[in-house]
């Protein structure tokens, strides 16, 4: 075979394969659903699917949200019922410093609902905060990619 007819094979198969990759692609996953809860001015929505941090972060981006910040105590309480009382992702993370908690959304507030000694880094690698730890309505640090539901909000 002439390296011409190497080329032009080589291009038809790829071309083939180009074609054949988006007829293939697997089904988009569906939108997630938000009930949103009103509080305080303030929307919020508990997502009962279990997903990592991140992923959580991108599915409330979905529905015109973040994971939810929290302004004072009221809206703590608020939270800790609509989630249930079960572990639930909020926005706040230390994964761009050590020790800096910050909130996705870029919203400032001094209220923190840490459980005693919490946040603790244990393993090196907890940068996420749940709420609701231990049935103690408390928040703790969390590796990011443990599964959880999580609270979406929007204003």
């Amino acid at each position: 075979m002439s390296t011409m007819k190497l080329v032009i094979f080589t291009l038809l198969v790829g071309a083939i394969m180009a074609q054949d990759a988006g007829t293939d692609a697997p089904p988009t996953e569906a939108p997630i659903e938000a009930n949103w809860k009103e509080f305080n001015g303030r929307s919020f929505a508990l997502v009962p699917k279990l997903s990592t941090w991140a992923d959580a972060q991108r599915d409330c981006m979905s529905v015109n949200g973040t994971l939810a910040s929290v302004h004072n105590s009221q809206e703590d309480d608020f939270l800790k019922v609509l989630a249930h009382g079960q572990r639930a992702w909020i926005g706040y993370s230390n994964a761009q410093a050590d020790n800096v908690w910050l909130w996705i959304n870029s919203d400032h507030s001094d209220h923190n609902g840490w459980c005693d000694g919490k946040p603790d880094q244990s393993g090196g690698n907890q940068h996420c905060a749940v709420i609701n730890v231990s049935g103690k309505e408390c928040w703790d640090d969390q590796d990011c990619h443990t599964p959880y539901s999580f609270i979406c909000s929007h204003d």
